[in-house]
Parts: C-alpha cells; sequence; structure tokens
C-alpha cells in the first residue's frame, strides 16, 4: 500500500532529484545497472526528496518495450514512491537499433504528466508547480523529431 500527501501551496523549499541520460549505452543489450545503482543510491542519500526528474534520454530505444521493462525496474522502490517528472531526448524518439526517429508514443503513454503543454506535444512539453515554484518541462529534440512532427519550435500554440 502506498499513500501520499500534497505540499502546501506555500512551500518555499523543497527538494527534488534530477537525472540525464539514464539509457543502457547498449541497443540490443538493455541493462540499466548504473540507472539502477544510481537512482537507488540518490534515493537513499536524500529520502525526503519529493519527486525527480529525469531530462530526457530515459532509454536506449524508446519504441523497444525491453528498454521500458527494465528501466523501470531499475527504478522500483524510488518510482513507486515519488512522482517521476520526466522529459524526453532523442532517445525516446528511436524505434531501432538503426536510431531512425519517430514520434515518441511510447515515452508519452508511459507516463502521466499534466496535459497542458501545446496540442502536437500533450506529454512531451508541460508544467506544473510545487510549491511556490512553478516548474516547465521542455522537449527540444528539434532536429530528430522534425521529419516525423514537423517544426516544434514554431508552434503557434502556448503553453496554459
Amino acid at each position: 500500500m502506498h499513500t501520499f500527501t500534497t505540499e502546501a501551496k506555500d512551500t518555499n523549499s523543497f527538494k527534488f532529484l534530477i537525472f540525464g541520460d539514464s539509457q543502457s549505452g547498449v541497443a540490443t543489450d538493455p541493462q540499466y545497472g548504473p540507472w539502477k545503482t544510481t537512482i537507488q543510491n540518490s534515493f537513499k542519500a536524500n529520502p525526503d526528496a519529493k519527486f525527480f526528474v529525469n531530462v530526457g534520454d530515459l532509454v536506449e530505444i524508446g519504441q523497444m518495450y525491453a528498454h521500458w521493462n527494465n528501466w523501470f525496474d531499475a527504478a522500483k522502490g524510488v518510482i513507486d514512491t515519488i512522482p517521476e517528472m520526466p522529459v524526453q531526448g532523442n532517445h525516446e524518439t528511436y524505434q531501432s537499433k538503426n536510431y531512425d526517429s519517430a514520434k515518441p508514443k511510447d515515452f508519452v503513454n508511459q507516463f502521466v504528466v499534466p496535459q497542458n503543454g501545446p496540442d502536437s506535444l500533450k506529454g512531451q512539453t508541460y508544467s506544473f508547480d510545487y510549491g511556490n515554484a512553478h516548474i516547465v518541462m521542455l522537449d527540444s529534440q528539434e532536429d530528430e523529431e522534425e521529419p516525423v512532427a514537423g517544426d516544434i519550435f514554431r508552434s503557434t500554440e502556448s503553453m496554459a
């Protein structure tokens, strides 16, 4: 059983964990040992962290579930204790070991995040409030996304 509490709106100080590039580094053998060591040790050293952020490249091949399964297994005990607030990197768009890109559908479907970004980038770009902080999570993978998603930086839509 898990419980949670919400933070007071006037919170001026809190701690969160931030990670980047947790991917395995090997497309054909998705072992996430370094990620497991990093997240587990970080949370053990900071049990008062309120959430964690991963700033991209969570997995090596974003459209292959073996990578996601191993990534989530490595994060057990943390991701089921505090929220994960992810942002995709270019690896989340990869479909195969050839690193060909697609829309990051598997990334978007893995996480429940605020749906307040531009319509064309829901689940990829969003913002949220924690205490007195407003945190913006931006997808910056224009070079690799443009062939499959258009120019994400020229969207006329605004964030809520």
